[in-house]
């Protein structure tokens, strides 16, 4: 059977996520360890005795989601032999998907996440912006909204293509609220969302160039498993294609629907979200026709 492994990305991290985890498994409590080694500060006093304003924090939420997912992943990974067919991951979960393939090493990927998470809030802060959710319009419809409300120097860029009907517009505050006026008058739904940045967008741009650097230093694999990236919805192999890829994910938008319908065309008949939460199963089932397939998540099987 094929199967697939989809690793969420930020917004899905909250306090005390994984503690039965850390508590029952000896290699958790490893990883956490060398994650708080590494950073060179407690990231697991973070997810377990933080606030949930701290742990919001990009600098700190994309280390602890790629920190529990990998320690999910290899929990299953040693009680039940998961070795699944085809990864993908959402935005940061891309990195989990990455490391978990073996195409990052882990101290690799948790300086990395940490960097990207520090970097993108600076920008946000040098770039004010907003992001926000348009319900019920197609693809096509998304993107002229974004054309149309990115002028008189403004921005507004399609930033996650999240599932049939739901994407996430990214751009400059005015822009944003410019295409919310225009989409309300066209009778569609759109819901401003919590963020501290516009990310996917340009305006994340200074942190894409900052990255980069980081980005050209780090040894990357070709995945012992394929990984379905962000930006192309397709399979990357080459290490230089995927280096590439990654650094056009900060400011490019997250081809969701278009990475599920990948999985769905190549034969997965078995969907685990390898994470905390369950945002992604979700989306699945609403962008493909899940009847006789299995979508859950790894709480759901017990962890």
């Amino acid at each position: 059977m094929i199967t697939a492994a989809v690793f969420p990305g930020q917004g899905s991290q909250k306090v005390g996520m994984a503690t039965a985890l850390y508590q029952k498994y000896d290699l958790v409590k490893e990883l956490f360890n060398e994650a708080d080694n590494v950073l060179g500060f407690s990231l697991t006093d973070k997810i377990f005795n933080g606030t949930d304003e701290e742990l919001k924090a990009t600098k700190y939420a994309q280390p602890a989601l790629l920190l529990v997912s990998y320690s999910y992943y290899k929990v299953l990974e040693a009680e039940k032999e998961y070795r699944p067919s085809l990864m993908a991951g959402h935005s940061l979960g891309e990195y989990s998907a990455l490391t978990a393939a073996n195409a990052l090493n882990f101290t690799d990927a948790i300086k990395l996440v940490h960097l990207r998470g520090t970097l993108m809030g600076e920008a946000a802060e040098q770039n004010p912006g907003s992001m926000a959710a348009v319900l019920g319009a197609n693809d096509d419809e998304v993107i002229a909204l974004c054309k149309e409300a990115s002028q008189d120097g403004e921005i507004v860029v399609p930033a996650n293509f999240n599932s049939k009907g739901q994407t996430v517009i990214s751009g400059t505050t005015n822009g944003v609220h410019k295409l919310r006026e225009k989409a309300k008058e066209m009778g569609k739904k759109v819901l401003p969302l919590p963020v501290s940045g516009s990310f996917h967008s340009p305006l994340m741009q200074s942190a894409a160039d900052k990255f980069a650097s980081a980005l050209d230093a780090v040894e990357i694999k070709a995945p012992a498993v394929m990984v379905i990236q962000n930006v192309t919805a397709t399979e990357a192999v080459n290490p230089d294609n995927i280096r590439q890829n990654l650094k056009d994910q900060i400011t490019g938008s997250v081809q969701w629907v278009k990475s599920v319908e990948r999985m769905d065309t190549v034969g997965v008949k078995e969907y685990t979200e390898v994470g905390p939460g369950n945002v992604l199963c979700g989306l699945i089932t609403r962008i493909i026709d899940a009847e006789g397939k299995s979508v859950k998540s790894v709480t759901d099987l017990g962890y």
